[in-house]
Formats: structure tokens, C-alpha cells, sequence
């Protein structure tokens, strides 16, 4: 089962089972490297500009604000694999 992420590519084996990176880590942490906005150890979404009302429109000649996306999705960098038969 992939789950979860993380830039780190060590791998965790025990009696039960295995977590490892993905087949396709390099690519997905290259990805990620060239696409997110990072600040301080946090990470962000993507930026997404909202819209105006009409109303707003008409009276502000500014531009729509552009936030990040509070919720977006990530590949999953690892899986874990049951070692039980």
C-alpha cells in the first residue's frame, strides 16, 4: 500500500513488515522540488487566484487576491509491504 510522504529515501524492514520508498521517488521529490513554494520548513499549495463578485468588480480596480489552496494532494513517496505469508 502506498501512503504518506516524505523527501527522506531510507527504507524500515521488520519482522512483519516493510515500509520503502516508491519505485518512482526520484521523480516524484524532483517534482515537488521544481512545483511547491517552501518557506521555513513549510511547504505550499498551489496558488489559485479568487474570484469577484460583480459588485466587487465594478467598485475595486485591483485584482483578485492569490492564495494557496488550504487542501491539495501529494504523491505518496513510500509504501508498505507485509512480509507475512
Amino acid at each position: 500500500m502506498k501512503f504518506g510522504f516524505l523527501i527522506d529515501d531510507k527504507a524500515f524492514k521488520c519482522e512483519e513488515f516493510e515500509i520503502a520508498p516508491v519505485l518512482d521517488f526520484d521523480s516524484i521529490l524532483k517534482d515537488f522540488k521544481n512545483s511547491r513554494s517552501v518557506s521555513n520548513g513549510w511547504f505550499y499549495g498551489p496558488e489559485i487566484e479568487l474570484v469577484k463578485s460583480s459588485s466587487e468588480k465594478k467598485h475595486f480596480a485591483s485584482n483578485a487576491p492569490i492564495v494557496h489552496k488550504s487542501f491539495f494532494q501529494m504523491s505518496s513517496t513510500h509504501q508498505i509491504t507485509s512480509t507475512e505469508n
